[in-house]
């Protein structure tokens, strides 16, 4: 995934696309969406209740990763008449496989995570997670979701 040169979709508001409140919101720009993958991204600010010792830490980086398929989601219904005026859908992380954590991301640094979906009937979602710092690996995993409905 290239990191250079990134520009956000024009997207209003994301929180509104979020179940997340903040302080726990974990993206702050879209930057690619289409049905079956996202790219999203988050400054690390020092106030991140996730940061520790000025680097973010790994659960910091999966629930980013889990916040960026929230993002697709809230997109997704926003999109569409019929649930336009829903609430975001609360997801929970139920599985992860095949976990690796290559760099930390440092306080200012920008976290870029690309998420592919490889299965999603609409209540359960596997993805696989890229999350990259400065052109560096940060993680990769498969990640299972369970979307509540909303």
């Amino acid at each position: 995934m290239l990191t250079e040169n990134l520009k956000p979709l024009p997207v209003p508001d994301l929180a509104d696309l979020l179940p997340h409140k903040p302080p726990f919101v974990m993206v702050d720009a879209l930057y690619d969406l289409s049905d079956t993958t996202v790219v999203a991204g988050l400054i690390i600010r020092p106030d991140n209740p996730l940061v520790w010792e000025g680097y973010f830490q790994e659960s910091g980086v999966l629930e980013h990763a889990a916040q960026a398929v929230a993002l697709k989601l809230g997109f997704q219904t926003r999109q569409q008449p019929e649930t336009a005026a829903k609430s975001p859908a609360m997801g929970y992380l139920v599985g992860l496989r095949n976990v690796v954590m290559h760099n930390r991301v440092p306080v200012g640094g920008q976290i870029v995570t690309g998420i592919t979906v490889t299965s999603d009937n609409g209540a359960f979602i596997q993805v696989q997670v890229r999350s990259t710092w400065n052109g560096l690996p940060v993680a990769d995993c498969d990640m299972s979701l369970m979307v509540a409905e909303s």
